[in-house]
């Protein structure tokens, strides 16, 4: 959390003289509300398709495991092996699928959202094309 705090910050800035690079001044206001849009709408809609990434891998998975459960149970108890569970090893049983789906729910998200940057980073590499001598007139705002 610390890398991608301290990543962020310095992001920020240069993002913003990028998006304010040969725009005039009298559209400068407009130019300068562009990233914070973007950041603002691109972390909502981000959340939103992780979120759904994640719990809806973290239901299939949970719903898997249990039919899975059910499934042993019933075929263990065809061949004449009926299981006995206690209720300790049912609730162990649960929090075992549970615990599991979690976390193959949440490395889903988290592979997905790794994607978006690989992305997002050939789109940046693609579109921005701005030299340093472009940003070499760009004047440091009066304090």
């Amino acid at each position: 959390m610390l890398l991608t705090a301290a990543g962020l910050g310095l992001l920020f800035m240069p993002a913003t003289l990028v998006a304010l690079t040969k725009v005039p001044d009298k559209d400068a206001g407009l130019a300068a509300s562009l990233p914070n849009v973007g950041q603002q709408v691109g972390g909502a809609i981000g959340l939103a398709i992780l979120g759904t990434v994640a719990w809806s891998v973290v239901a299939t998975t949970a719903r898997h495991a249990a039919a899975a459960a059910q499934a042993a149970a019933a075929a263990a108890a065809k061949a004449g092996h009926p299981l006995h569970v206690t209720a300790a090893q049912a609730k162990a049983a649960q929090t075992a699928i549970a615990n599991h789906a979690l976390a193959t729910g949440f490395s889903r998200g988290f592979e997905v959202s790794a994607g978006i940057m690989v992305l997002a980073l050939i789109v940046v590499i693609v579109m921005v094309r701005i030299k340093r001598e472009d940003l070499a007139g760009v004047q440091p705002m009066p304090v």
